[in-house]
């Protein structure tokens, strides 16, 4: 009965984390959406124990931690939080302190969020079909590794510039798997194609 609890909050925080990410790329232009909770430090979002290297995050996890083989250029993972039941890794072309804030990670370093939500098939099928039936049909399914993928992606001008906001999900050997950037889908299955 607890663990059932337990994966039930998950799915919930997960949700949560997802609406979140959705929202502040709902706003026109790849900038920030002014929300609150963008101001802070995205070091204490996560939450868990912090670790700046796979190996450090290994040892605090005491299992092999799934990172990405495949990056964009210049991309290195600059910080791993570590929970009982989430693993979040931050990737980007600069370092990551405590002092940086949300708003400034996604939209100015334009940095890449990998959640990884430990969930059973059949909870993470009824938390895709939960949040499928209570969002925007804009969804789309993908392939990554010979497994069903979901994602989400948009075009945004801004300035000159054109910015691509996406989301993939997807579940692997018990994990759910949602990574986040101003990237394309197609980037996003590269770094999701390189998870295992």
């Amino acid at each position: 009965m607890k663990t059932r609890l337990l994966i039930i909050i998950i799915a919930a925080i997960s949700v949560g984390a997802l609406s979140f990410i959705l929202s502040s790329f709902q706003d026109e232009g790849c900038t920030s959406t002014g929300r609150g909770d963008e101001n802070m430090p995205i070091l204490q979002q996560f939450g868990g124990k912090q670790a700046s290297t796979l190996e450090e995050a290994t040892a605090i996890a005491g299992h092999d931690i799934k990172a990405p083989k495949y990056l964009p250029p210049e991309y290195k993972i600059r910080n791993i939080s570590i929970s009982d039941s989430r693993i979040v890794i931050l990737a980007s072309k600069y370092p990551v302190t405590n002092d940086t804030r949300y708003d400034y990670y996604v939209f100015q370093d334009k940095g890449i969020i990998i959640y990884y939500d430990y969930l059973t098939e059949m909870d993470h099928s009824n938390f895709i079909k939960s949040f499928l039936d209570n969002t925007p049909k804009v969804w789309k399914k993908f392939d990554v590794n010979g497994m069903p993928a979901l994602g989400y992606e948009t075009t945004r001008q801004q300035d000159t510039t054109a910015c691509f906001v996406a989301i993939l999900q997807f579940y692997q050997n018990q994990t759910s798997i949602m990574i986040t950037g101003l990237f394309s889908t197609d980037e996003l299955i590269k770094i999701a194609s390189g998870i295992g």
